[in-house]
């Protein structure tokens, strides 16, 4: 039964995300293919999401602790056949890889979205004009998207330390909020309740779990369900990321 409330609420997110690029038709997206966006996402989930969802023309396999380098961004842009290109880095690590690539791109139109998260990747995705003509313009538009969303993840704790006030123990689960340390428990539903409260702070309509690959989906569902009830002015969606090191992914919206 679980596992069907899983696949349920991934088929009502990408529902949702078919809903958002609604009004495009083939002829515009062929048209779009004359511009490639790169994105980085790690998890099989998400990488099928920017790929295959949201239109990306290449995801290249990275995040956190596997930093794609700028030779990563210029070999994928010289395999594929569009002219110019969007890049998504997705990771505020990742930021200097993408703009050197933008500079060793040779007779290529390369722009950054400096997106620093997965889910402002997504959000800048579903802000894409479909008719690039204008590179800058369509640029312009994905990065004010990248405001438009609070990004939280999840992850353990790999040492004792006390950052920001917050006394935190190795093996903890922590949360940020922004890249903000905020939250430390034991519990990864504790974690997961506390994380997303603070992120709804300043209001939100949709909280969007990216689940992680060590996360049964069982589990999952039963979490999504709970901040449902918990929080019942604000919709809960739930889909399959597979990211590795975080437990959950979180956009707020």
């Amino acid at each position: 039964l679980n596992d069907v409330v899983v696949e349920n609420m991934q088929e009502q997110y990408l529902e949702c995300v078919e809903q958002r690029m609604e009004g495009v038709d083939d002829e515009e997206v062929a048209e779009a293919g004359e511009v490639g966006v790169i994105a980085v996402a790690g998890g099989a989930g998400l990488t099928h999401l920017f790929r295959e969802e949201l239109g990306a023309a290449h995801v290249i396999d990275g995040g956190q602790t596997m930093n794609p380098s700028a030779r990563d961004f210029v070999d994928a842009m010289e395999r594929l056949p569009q002219s110019a290109f969007v890049l998504l880095p997705n990771n505020n690590n990742i930021i200097l890889a993408a703009q050197q690539a933008a500079k060793l791109a040779k007779d290529l139109e390369v722009r950054l979205v400096p997106s620093k998260s997965i889910p402002q990747g997504i959000e800048a995705m579903l802000h894409r004009p479909m008719r690039l003509q204008d590179l800058d313009s369509a640029v312009a538009a994905m990065d004010a998207a990248l405001d438009e969303v609070v990004c939280a993840s999840l992850t353990t704790a790999t040492r004792n330390a006390v950052i920001d006030g917050l006394e935190v123990s190795a093996g903890q689960y922590i949360g940020l909020v922004d890249g903000r340390l905020c939250v430390a428990e034991d519990l990864l539903e504790d974690a997961l309740d506390s994380l997303v409260r603070l992120a709804l702070k300043g209001g939100g309509e949709l909280v969007t779990l990216y689940c992680g690959e060590q996360v049964d989906p069982q589990h999952a569902a039963a979490l999504a369900a709970y901040l449902a009830d918990a929080h019942g002015d604000v919709e809960v969606e739930l889909v399959r990321g597979d990211q590795p090191l975080y437990p959950f992914l979180v956009s707020v919206e």
